[in-house]
């Protein structure tokens, strides 16, 4: 079930969440308990992976469509800062780009 719903193994979230736990975490105040970094990654890999609307995720995982819709967010940041996206995502060459499109 994890893996059908978020889309990675177990160890590739964990990893996730350690790698962005300093960018994503946050701290509870007096006034508001913050979404653990486990919530935060599963959140964002749930509508990433599934495209589920942020109400129904901010239900499933007890807080605001808001709060869901600034964790995407936080978590597509800190995909960046972190330097994952560099060292997962290979974007094509222009050449490879431009023979990918002719095929279309």
């Amino acid at each position: 079930m994890f893996k059908r719903r978020l889309r990675v193994t177990k160890e590739a979230f964990n990893y996730l969440c350690a790698k962005l736990a300093p960018f994503m975490q946050k701290k509870s105040t007096n006034f508001c308990k913050a979404v653990p970094i486990e919530d935060r990654v599963a959140i964002a890999l749930t509508r990433l992976a599934t495209g589920d609307g942020l109400l129904g995720l901010g239900n499933t995982y007890g807080c605001a469509k808001s709060t869901s819709c600034g964790i995407v967010l936080d978590f597509c940041k800190a995909i960046v800062k972190s330097g994952l996206r560099d060292m997962y995502i290979r974007w094509p060459s222009s050449s490879r780009l431009a023979n990918i499109g002719a095929r279309v």
